[in-house]
């Protein structure tokens, strides 16, 4: 590639609305430009061709997938006939401007087969059983949210918060040290909260008490599982730290928690 790759900031909060998904033959134009109207366009490729998006120019090869934003300018410069898998599709926009970085276009390797015939199924599924299609398509780009993190591709920080958390919530019961997330990712524990702060507004160890305390209150309400139990869900050694813990962030103790409801 002989420009950088371009990021997208995409609202993935809510669904994508589709509006139409097929895998057609391209190429028999050497030369195709446009422009979207308004919607993504989510594209994986079979083929070798050159792809200019805005001004700058990339290499297409069989493995690799494409997101372009809905206002880019694309043209493509084919070498022959040329297959893909596209889907055009609008994303409302989240509440409170939640949204995700992702490049523009993704090396998949080895794991484009998998993608690919996920995304084929969408397209077959699409003309009866378009909320299916939905669900798929919306899957497939959260994967590439993991797939770019994966591939050393970083934006402005907002994936290695993204992994940060996915790396938490599975480790809730489990005795967490932000030293411990930040090698992880392979960056310093003062950069993390750097991160922390300026994208979630908070540190990454006010973050793992918040959702400890969160889960501890929906078990206490919604369940009657032991508060012993309980307390080893979210990382406590004993009754006494959990009621301690429970009283400071709920303002009540556990056993008021439960009998309120």
């Amino acid at each position: 590639m002989t420009s950088p790759v371009p990021f997208w900031s995409v609202p993935l909060q809510r669904p994508p609305v589709l509006r139409q998904m097929a895998t057609p033959v391209h190429g028999g134009i050497p030369i195709e430009s446009w422009k979207n109207l308004g919607f993504w366009c989510l594209h994986a490729y079979r083929y070798v061709a050159d792809l200019r998006i805005d001004q700058a120019w990339f290499e297409i090869r069989p493995g690799m997938v494409s997101i372009f934003h809905p206002t880019c300018e694309q043209e493509f410069r084919y070498r022959g006939p040329s297959r893909h898998t596209y889907a055009h599709f609008y994303l409302p926009r989240p509440r409170g401007g939640n949204e995700v970085m992702l490049p523009a276009l993704v090396d998949l390797g080895e794991r484009f087969e998998e993608f690919d015939a996920k995304f084929r199924e969408a397209v077959a599924w699409f003309p009866s059983q378009p909320s299916r299609s939905q669900a798929r398509v919306w899957d497939l780009l959260w994967q590439l949210t993991k797939f770019s993190q994966e591939s050393g591709v970083r934006s402005s920080g907002h994936l290695l918060v993204d992994r940060a958390v996915e790396w938490i919530e599975l480790r809730l019961s489990e005795h967490l040290k932000v030293s411990e997330v930040a090698d992880d990712l392979d960056i310093s524990p003062t950069h993390l909260v750097r991160l922390f702060r300026k994208h979630l507004a908070t540190t990454p160890l006010a973050y793992v008490q918040k959702r400890r305390a969160e889960q501890a209150e929906h078990l206490l309400v919604h369940t009657t599982l032991p508060m012993k139990s309980i307390a080893r869900q979210i990382g406590m050694v004993n009754l006494q730290q959990f009621n301690k813990f429970i009283r400071k962030t709920r303002g009540r103790s556990p056993r008021a928690l439960r009998s309120a409801v």
